[in-house]
């Protein structure tokens, strides 16, 4: 079974680049600020209630795009260590949420949980046609090692007959898709969290 969110597509890109943003920390760290931007402007054309969160259709231009990046970047934006916990940005998200009188609900699972509870909750939430944020701190690979202490926006999967489960997700303008059972098992990494930050799923209702 394959399944993909409508999302967004910025002049032939699909999501955006914080590479594009203007200044340089946001360049360097803007990534939370992109999913923040990108999870809203979801929520926002999928039901009316949330219409008024973000200014964006699924097709902006680069220059909305970015203009809405850089207001978010006011609320989600990388601390002293970037923003390496899913309650982090939960609470940055919602000071910027305040301003536009919305309230939300957000369900989370810490990397710490299974597998198959990672698969469960990305496809509960990618069939209501919604992305699922994804924080990924530490891995083993260094095949992943691009995706480390990044934040990501899920946004669709494929799952075959024989179990195999393949994420779609959108980051710095592409489109990507990895086996969600290499990203969700990180191995043995070298430790670079404190005992404060955890990475996994984070979705609004």
């Amino acid at each position: 079974m394959y399944k993909e969110i409508n999302y967004l597509i910025i002049e032939n890109n699909y999501g955006g680049d914080q590479h594009w943003l203007p200044e340089k920390m946001m360049q360097g760290g803007g990534c939370s600020t992109i999913v923040a931007a990108e999870l809203c402007t979801c929520l926002a054309n999928v039901s009316d209630l949330y219409r008024h969160i973000s200014p964006l259709s699924y097709f902006p231009s680069k220059d909305e795009y970015i203009s809405f990046c850089v207001k978010m970047f006011n609320f989600v934006w990388p601390k002293y260590r970037g923003l390496p916990s899913l309650d982090y940005f939960e609470q940055s998200l919602n000071d910027y949420l305040k301003i536009t009188d919305t309230s939300v609900h957000y369900s989370k699972l810490l990397d710490t949980d299974s597998y198959e509870n990672a698969k469960a909750f990305i496809k509960h939430y990618i069939d209501r046609n919604l992305p699922v944020a994804f924080l990924l701190l530490e891995h083993e690979s260094r095949l992943i090692y691009d995706l480390t202490w990044h934040w990501f926006n899920i946004t669709g999967y494929e799952e075959s007959p024989d179990g195999d489960f393949d994420v779609i997700f959108a980051t710095f303008g592409e489109k990507c898709r990895l086996s969600l059972f290499s990203l969700w098992n990180k191995g043995n990494p070298i430790k670079r969290t404190q005992d404060d930050e955890f990475g996994g799923l984070i979705a609004i209702d």
